[in-house]
């Protein structure tokens, strides 16, 4: 049950957001920055994820991440046209969900050691 909860937590330091319909007006209002990692999909259905290494005018530019759903590999290079995009999906750290984590992990850690030692043995005094 620890373990399940932990990797939960773990799942939820992210906050993730979804924007789709017109991009043609910039990243100013889809309020992307250089680092975040995107999943996006084209208007031609394509699949990617990237994260971003620059935000132009026109477009996205960012390196691919390796995505089963998309079949690129990581590593690549891509520039997308803000007018090509049909979906992006922008995960971002969450610095409240990564504490929440940090504490759940520190008292699940405590009880199983307190569990593995077991009670202190107690000693009576013999006169």
């Amino acid at each position: 049950m620890p373990l399940f909860i932990a990797i939960t937590l773990i799942a939820g330091c992210s906050t993730i957001r979804t924007d789709s319909g017109d991009m043609t007006h910039g990243s100013s209002e889809i309020k992307l920055t250089a680092g975040d990692r995107i999943k996006i999909i084209t208007r031609q259905r394509e699949r990617f994820m990237l994260d971003i290494t620059g935000i132009q005018p026109e477009g996205l530019r960012g390196e691919s991440v390796q995505w089963d759903a998309s079949g690129v590999p990581g590593g690549l290079e891509f520039f997308v046209a803000y007018r090509d995009l049909a979906l992006i999906q922008v995960e971002k750290p969450s610095a409240l969900k990564t504490a929440g984590l940090v504490a759940s992990v520190t008292v699940i850690g405590a009880m199983v050691a307190a569990i593995a030692v077991g009670p202190a043995p107690v000693m009576m005094a013999v006169p």
